[in-house]
């Protein structure tokens, strides 16, 4: 049987043999690794430059945003400062971190109050520092001054977090607070503050954001909250008892974002139409259950005003604790007693009547329906932390 010939390679003919050598296979395998080697330790070695170049940046960060607060009236301090999570997030540690106002100047209307913790944690990533979460669950003190006298809070949070994400302008875009098993005792009446858990979330609208368009009725704030087994101090004498077992909400401020520094802002935001949509309303309180929705709105003399319709039951029984606090005449309780009862209805199964009615602020008055139900406190901007609007000041020519 006749072997077939091989062909000749007549492209590497007549080239000498180092000209047309080829590595082995295991050669070319290890010079790729090396060259991959190489590149991870250098990366490596650029990515710990810059860990620890951002770490150093971060502690002056701190020491520059407590200068910040000083020249505001707001004095901050740490016992000390620990940075670690090398190579992921860092992690920003202050032991024993303070807050405290200055003396507010008397015409501030306003206390001065301090904080202090047992820590406080903040993370971040290395690749997006728009993005952070602080924990401040542990141990808190609390002290806040006002005219009618100083309460001291002290207690634990056995989870505190809030989470935010940064806006190209500085600002939060967005920010999420989770609070669960808050515990907090005042040293003087021994009262509670304490919450099994709320959350709150809060973000800013832009025009791009909004079906509306860039105008004075587009929606530039919007936020919910759910808290549950809320315990109030028994020392505000609150008529419907002092613990709310549910308090759910979701609204939107329209217009211009309010300054909520002064009350000249305030009353910019007002003039300029500025409302507020509140798409949910839903409590627990006391007797009393209540969803609701509707509008509200500030009215000339800065008091609140407006419609809302809500759902009510247990409404009886929180009439009877109204006019045992004194805040319903006796006739009028009456009245109110007999008109919500025509009006509710019993569920087929039985169970509390149900009623729904229009609810109307105005002119510093709760009013039910045709039902005048009780006559509201003024709001005090000024002692919520307001600044009053500066007075005019006019000289005498001659």
């Amino acid at each position: 049987m006749a072997r077939t010939a091989k062909k000749p390679n007549r492209v590497n003919e007549g080239q000498h043999a180092s000209l047309t050598y080829r590595p082995p296979a295991y050669f070319r395998v290890m010079r790729n690794g090396l060259y991959l080697l190489v590149g991870t330790a250098m990366a490596a070695v650029l990515y710990t430059v810059y860990w620890f170049y951002i770490a150093t940046n971060l502690k002056d960060g701190v020491s520059n945003w407590v200068d910040e607060r000083a020249s505001q009236g707001i004095y901050a301090s740490y016992k000390k400062i620990e940075i670690s999570g090398f190579p992921g997030n860092f992690r920003v540690l202050l032991r024993q971190p303070k807050m405290r106002t200055a003396q507010l100047a008397a015409e501030a209307g306003g206390g001065k109050w301090s904080w202090s913790a047992s820590k406080a944690v903040a993370e971040m990533a290395p690749w997006n520092f728009s993005k952070y979460n602080i924990n401040l669950s542990g141990d808190h003190q609390l002290t806040y001054g006002s005219k009618s006298g100083t309460r001291q809070y002290g207690g634990k949070v056995g989870h505190l977090v809030l989470r935010s994400v940064i806006h190209d302008d500085g600002w939060p875009r967005e920010a999420t607070l989770n609070i669960k098993n808050l515990d907090l005792t005042e040293a003087r009446s021994q009262a509670k503050i304490s919450a099994k858990s709320a959350a709150v979330n809060a973000r800013r609208l832009f025009a791009a954001e909004s079906s509306q368009g860039d105008n004075a009725k587009s929606p530039t704030f919007a936020a919910e909250a759910q808290l549950a087994d809320v315990q109030i101090p028994k020392y505000l004498n609150l008529p419907l008892g002092h613990r709310i077992s549910q308090l759910v909400t979701e609204f939107k401020i329209l217009g211009a974002a309010p300054e909520l520094k002064t009350l000249a802002g305030l009353t910019q935001w007002r003039d300029q139409g500025g409302t507020v949509e509140v798409d949910v309303l839903e409590t627990k309180y006391g007797p009393l259950y209540m969803r609701a929705n509707g509008t509200l709105a500030l009215d000339q003399a800065m008091q609140p005003m407006g419609a809302i319709t809500a759902k009510f039951k247990g409404f009886f029984a929180t009439i009877d604790t109204l006019k045992g606090a004194r805040l319903i005449r006796s006739r009028d309780a009456v009245m109110a007693k007999v008109v919500l009862g025509a009006l509710s209805k019993r569920p087929p199964g039985g169970g509390q009547p149900t009623i729904s009615l229009p609810l109307s602020v105005q002119d510093g008055h709760l009013q039910a329906g045709p039902v005048p139900l009780m006559k509201l406190p003024p709001v005090d901007w000024t002692s919520l932390g307001f600044a009053p609007a500066k007075r005019e000041q006019f000289k005498i020519l001659r």
